[in-house]
């Protein structure tokens, strides 16, 4: 992925009251970080890289797994 691609985040209780999935768009990406401009906010985020994914099912597919 890179600059100016639409992507998929997990947002914790942080960001928002509860935890919920929003979409953004990556700002900049390096190996360890991605910063990303999510969709309802002015400001980005930073993101561990392997947290920031391409489409919302790749999302979803990924944490299923982890909950299995």
């Amino acid at each position: 992925m890179k600059a100016g691609d639409e992507c998929w985040v997990w947002c914790s209780q942080a960001l928002y009251n509860t935890g919920m999935i929003a979409r953004g768009v990556l700002v900049d990406v390096d190996k360890n970080f991605a910063e990303v401009r999510l969709s309802n906010r002015d400001k980005p985020y930073v993101f561990l890289a392997c947290e920031v994914f391409p489409t919302r099912r790749a999302l979803c597919e990924h944490y299923r797994k982890v909950f299995e």
